[in-house]
C-alpha cells in the first residue's frame, strides 16, 4: 500500500475534488458492507484507516477493533468524534448499551464530511465549543457531548445540497433510521 493513508493526502489537498469523494466513499462503502455481511463490525474508520494502492484503490486497514456484532457488543472503540451516539449511550444504570453495525455508516458519514469540507464535523472547532458551552470541562467530554447532540454544521459553500442530505442521513443520531441500516444498497 504505497500510495499512504486518506487522512495524509486530506491534509496535503485540504479537501477532495467531488470525483474523489465519490470513488473514496464508494470504495469503503464496499469494504464495510463486505464487513457487515460477514457480521463483523469495524468501529475504526477514519481517512488515516483508509490506504491507498499504487493502482489507487482504497483498502480499509487496521482491523484490530473489528469485532463480530454480538447482541451485548458495547462499548466505545475507535477514535473518539467518528464515534456513533449509541456507542456513548448509557442505560438508566449507567450501563453502556449495545449497539451493531450501524456505528460504522454514522463514522462512514463522517468520513464523508471531512473528505467534502476538510474537517470532521465531531472533531472541529464548533463542536468543541458545542460542548465547551454546555458544561462540559475537557475536549473528550465537549466531543463526546457534540456526538450525541449537535446537528452537523455542512455548509453550503462546501456541501452540494445532495451531498448535504448525504451526510445528514448518515450522521443521524437515531441507528434505527440513519442510512446503512438496511445496508448499503
Amino acid at each position: 500500500m504505497t500510495g499512504g493513508d486518506l487522512g495524509y493526502h486530506l491534509h496535503q489537498k485540504g479537501r477532495f475534488p467531488k470525483r474523489e469523494v465519490q470513488y473514496y466513499a464508494a470504495r469503503i462503502m464496499l469494504g464495510l458492507q463486505a464487513l457487515h455481511d460477514k457480521k463483523y463490525v469495524y468501529r475504526d474508520l477514519k481517512p488515516e484507516n483508509c490506504l491507498l494502492a499504487e493502482d489507487g484503490r482504497v483498502k480499509i486497514t487496521d482491523l484490530g477493533l473489528a469485532t463480530r456484532i454480538t447482541p451485548t457488543l458495547h462499548g466505545a472503540a475507535g477514535t473518539r468524534g467518528y464515534w456513533a451516539p449509541e456507542m456513548l449511550r448509557r442505560d438508566k444504570k449507567g450501563k453502556r448499551k449495545p449497539y451493531g453495525h450501524t456505528v460504522d455508516w454514522f463514522s462512514f458519514g463522517c468520513c464523508v464530511a471531512e473528505f467534502i469540507s476538510g474537517s470532521n464535523p465531531f472533531r472541529s472547532e464548533a463542536a468543541l465549543n458545542f460542548g465547551l458551552e454546555r458544561g462540559k470541562q475537557t475536549k473528550e467530554k465537549a466531543i463526546d457531548c457534540a456526538t450525541l447532540e449537535m446537528d452537523p454544521i455542512l455548509k453550503p459553500e462546501k456541501f452540494e445540497p445532495d451531498a448535504a442530505d448525504l451526510c445528514r442521513r448518515l450522521l443521524d443520531k437515531n441507528e434505527m433510521t440513519r442510512l446503512g441500516t438496511q445496508g448499503c444498497e
